[in-house]
């Protein structure tokens, strides 16, 4: 479906009213392959939201290792602020996802 928007010019980046782009969506829904063609597509995987999150911070949120591991291999800024002056890892600290500090 994606793939199939995309090539009929549907407008890869996007904006919501609160500044997230089809990436964060697919990313929140956990769906690696809608994310993943999306990246392939050459979505900006350093896209700020309205708070100014990353797609990177919402994979933290999400808890989805996979997804981390993939957003950071397609260049991610693994120190990016949130606009409360948040990393992804403050993220993950604070959701206690262990997993994720790691990165």
């Amino acid at each position: 479906m994606v793939r199939l928007l995309l090539d009929n010019g549907a407008e890869l980046n996007a904006t919501d009213r609160d500044g997230y782009t089809p990436l964060h969506i697919a990313i929140d829904q956990n769906s690696f392959n809608a994310a993943d063609e999306l990246l392939v597509a050459g979505a900006d995987v350093n896209s700020r939201a309205e708070w100014k999150h990353t797609p990177l911070h919402t994979s933290v949120s999400t808890g989805n290792i996979q997804m981390v591991e993939k957003i950071l291999i397609e260049g991610a800024q693994i120190n990016a602020k949130d606009r409360l002056g948040r990393t992804p890892l403050h993220w993950a600290a604070e959701k206690g996802d262990l997993l994720s500090q790691n990165f």
